[in-house]
């Protein structure tokens, strides 16, 4: 997934705004009246450059969404895994990268269970527990454009979040159907990663996010 939101000047859209906007949308049965928008032009020559800041060159980099896709048993779970356990050691994920203090993670799973499957297998990797957190979802399921993501990567100053969809119907609501491409939510998730410099991180199935 690798998508992205255009963020030029101040043209900003909170996962807060987009969440209260697929509201509505929902409330009004899945359909959302026409409204006429002002159409607004940027030029190119108005637009400052500027280079990619990278957790991991040229895998990751801050402020996008990074996808890691593949089939069943290809081992995506084991790899975010080991790359959160060492960022919450403060170790670098290669030769070239050079961590100056432990960082904070938040790992997001909709189908491992907390207590015997990710904890296990952060503590097998040597993971600082302290340093990674989930958002309980004890009360509510956690969505692509939920406010507390972005609350979540404030509070914790996160520099790594990694997300899991589910294929559940709870996640049909948010445009994730097997075999299929999501409806583009995925790129208000990368809003709120852009405006405080932190990565986003998901994990797709083949059959989730489709081929082309």
């Amino acid at each position: 997934m690798i998508t992205e939101t255009s963020v030029i000047g101040n043209h900003n859209t909170s996962i807060a705004e987009v969440s209260f906007v697929d509201n509505e949308i929902f409330r009004n049965g899945g359909y959302m009246e026409e409204t006429r928008t002002e159409l607004q032009m940027i030029k190119m020559s108005e637009i400052q450059s500027k280079e990619v800041a990278w957790l991991w060159y040229p895998f990751i980099p801050y402020g996008k969404l990074t996808i890691i896709q593949g089939d069943p048993g290809d081992g995506k779970t084991t790899l975010v895994l080991n790359i959160a356990a060492k960022l919450s050691k403060g170790e670098g994920l290669d030769s070239d990268t050079k961590l100056t203090e432990p960082l904070a993670v938040i790992y997001q799973s909709a189908e491992d269970g907390l207590a015997d499957t990710v904890k296990p297998r952060l503590e097998a990797t040597g993971a600082d527990c302290e340093n990674i957190s989930v958002i309980d979802e004890s009360k509510k399921s956690l969505s692509m454009i939920d406010e507390r993501l972005e609350e979540a990567i404030i509070k914790t100053k996160a520099k790594l979040l990694n997300f899991r969809p589910d294929t559940s119907l709870s996640w049909r609501q948010y445009g994730y159907e097997p075999g299929k491409r999501s409806k583009g939510h995925d790129k208000e998730t990368c809003g709120s990663g852009r405006k405080i410099s932190m990565c986003h991180c998901a994990c797709r199935t083949h059959e989730q996010g489709g081929r082309e």
